[in-house]
């Protein structure tokens, strides 16, 4: 990879990364508005028993560790 890619890519990871980071301050400020979101883990397991199916997960955007939800 040309030297000139390689910095792009590495300038993108950080921008990424600092993204990441600035949404993070804002966990305990979101969680507190309730009205923001749902949480209904049992109802997911509930729905998948019985339809055999799968469920789609919605997480805060993280990047490369999005496959924490």
């Amino acid at each position: 990879m040309p030297e000139a890619d390689r910095e792009k890519l590495a300038r993108d990871m950080w921008e990424n990364f600092d993204r990441i980071v600035a949404e993070t301050f804002q966990l305990g400020r979101l969680h507190a508005q309730r009205y923001r979101y749902t949480f209904d883990v049992e109802n997911a397991r509930q729905d998948v028993a019985k339809n055999g199916g799968g469920n789609v997960v919605a997480s805060l955007h993280t990047g490369n560790w999005e496959i924490i939800a």
